[in-house]
C-alpha cells in the first residue's frame, strides 16, 4: 500500500505523510463528518481501495477524498505519465 501511495504522490510532485490509522466518524453521519454546507467544493473525487492478505484475516480500506484543485493536479500527472508511455 505504501509503495502505491508513494508512487502516486511522486507523480504529483508531493511527499506522502503517513500517520497511524484511526476511525473517522464512527458514530457520526456522513453529513456531520464532512459538513457539505461548509465545504466550498463543487466537485470531489472519492477513492476507496480495499486491501486483504490472502489466507489471513487482515483487511484494510484506504479512502482518499480529493477536492477540485487536487483533481486537477492528479489529471495533469496522469496526462504526463500516459504521454511518456
Amino acid at each position: 500500500m505504501g509503495a502505491c501511495v508513494s508512487c502516486i504522490f511522486d507523480n504529483l510532485g508531493r511527499a506522502p505523510i503517513f500517520s497511524p490509522p484511526g476511525m473517522l466518524g464512527e458514530d457520526l453521519s456522513f453529513d456531520d463528518v464532512f459538513q457539505p454546507g461548509i465545504l466550498a467544493w463543487k466537485t470531489a473525487l472519492l477513492f476507496e481501495v480495499n486491501f486483504a492478505l490472502e489466507d489471513h484475516s487482515f483487511r484494510a480500506h484506504l479512502v482518499i477524498l480529493m477536492a477540485e484543485d487536487a483533481i486537477t493536479h492528479l489529471n495533469q500527472a496522469l496526462d504526463t505519465l500516459l504521454s511518456s508511455l
